[in-house]
């Protein structure tokens, strides 16, 4: 999170819901990624999933700490940046629609006979978020206006295949073994791959990266994304709106320390004298996967 010129670090435990440690530094980079990483492996967690963002600051320095970690990639983030290619291919797509046409100025039209305009180059973009919304958040009202875009251009309709297939790469439920399998099948669908902003998209799950972010489907109770520290991130943000003084290092440590010990009293395994962990389940294959293997 960024306070000013200073960058506080956040851990959590999504399966404690509770924050395990903090720092303040002046440089996000990779000398203090390494000193804040090895200040948790100092105060004794082995963690066996570690979920982070696209950084590179982490890939290296985890398995420095924890040989035997495992890194899964957030989710939220790796569609975010696919959409972001995917809408750059649809703005391109309405570049290409005709211009309306312009009229001269000069004696407005009488009343009752409007000047007919192309609206559609207007219509796509007021509607382009729907070419990312998943389609089983659509209202009726969404439904016919993406028929109507559709209908201007039906390339719009290869943009919204390509999304509804990345989205099934992370379907829950499904095995590592599907999730590849469809990952090669979107890898190798020319209909995307001649489109450049696409090509760029498959690209961010090339098979290497893959494997990180499917980390979660061998899991019954692990996340997908890192949104537990960023609502943490967010909690401690709206504190500080409220304390414009707090802007040193050493005060927004002290404010941190206060923030989680508030926590800490608030969780429900307070009462209990000592935070139980809670370990992580992993899943378990279907008998005829099972026995493929064994096999």
């Amino acid at each position: 999170m960024h306070e000013g010129p200073r960058h506080v670090l956040f851990a959590t435990d999504p399966l404690l819901d509770a924050t395990v440690a903090w720092d303040v530094v002046k440089k996000c980079d990779q000398e203090a990624i390494d000193a804040f990483l090895g200040r948790i492996r100092a105060m004794g967690f082995s963690p066996e999933v570690v979920i982070t963002d696209g950084s590179a600051l982490y890939k290296e320095s985890l398995v420095a700490r924890w040989a035997d970690v495992e890194h899964q990639l957030c989710i939220f983030h790796v569609l975010a940046n696919i959409n972001k290619d995917v809408l750059k291919a649809a703005r391109g797509l309405r570049d290409a629609l005709p211009k309306p046409k312009r009229y001269r100025r000069g004696r407005p039209c009488k009343r009752g006979r409007p000047r007919k305009r192309d609206d559609r180059r207007k219509f796509v973009t007021e509607h382009l978020y729907l070419i990312v919304k998943r389609r089983d958040r659509f209202t009726p009202d969404d439904l016919a206006d993406w028929r109507r875009m559709v209908g201007i251009d039906p390339a719009f309709a290869v943009l919204k295949r390509f999304v509804d297939e990345v989205h099934g790469l992370f379907e829950k439920g499904i095995t590592k073994r599907a999730a590849r399998g469809r990952r090669n099948r979107l890898a190798k669908n020319a209909a995307y791959t001649e489109i450049p902003h696409l090509k760029r998209a498959i690209h961010r799950v090339a098979r290497d990266k893959f494997e990180k972010m499917i980390v979660f489907l061998a899991y019954e109770n692990l996340d997908r994304t890192n949104n537990h520290v960023e609502r943490g991130n967010r909690s401690f943000r709206m504190l500080q709106k409220t304390r414009y003084r707090r802007r040193r290092t050493r005060t927004i440590m002290l404010a941190l320390q206060l923030h989680v010990l508030r926590g800490w009293r608030e969780h429900p395994l307070h009462a209990a004298g000592r935070a139980t962990p809670r370990r992580l389940k992993r899943r378990r294959l279907p008998a005829r996967i099972s026995q493929r293997r064994a096999a």
